[in-house]
């Protein structure tokens, strides 16, 4: 967050100097107008509760056990996917991922 005294300056350059201060500049003084102001206006991000899983060929047949029967209990599913692109070829998956959100327990992320 800026200072008042930094807010002030910066308004006032884009105001009094604009047309001589070269365009990249305009746009990161803009921009820290911008984050001031949502810094000023809105609360930090807080994210809920949750609990990691990274799951690939290590991991115990305990630990999968444990995600499907939260999975059993888990109220909704939030699915993404992440691949790679590539130039002329099919897009190459990378990674899966997978919150299950439970009402009454933090939710699990998993992670493939």
């Amino acid at each position: 967050m800026l200072s008042e005294r930094e807010y002030k300056m910066i308004i006032d350059q884009l105001n009094e100097y604009s047309s001589k201060i070269p365009t990249d500049t305009k746009k990161k003084l803009r921009k820290k107008l911008k984050e001031h102001e949502y810094a000023t206006k809105l609360a930090p991000f807080e994210p809920l509760p949750h609990t990691l899983w990274f799951i690939n060929h290590t991991t115990s047949e305990k630990t999968l056990h444990k995600l499907i029967e939260f999975a059993n209990t888990a109220t909704e599913f939030i699915v993404d996917t992440e691949s790679w692109s590539i130039f002329n070829q099919r897009n190459k998956p990378v990674l899966l991922q997978l919150q299950m959100l439970s009402s009454t327990d933090p939710s699990y992320i998993c992670y493939w």
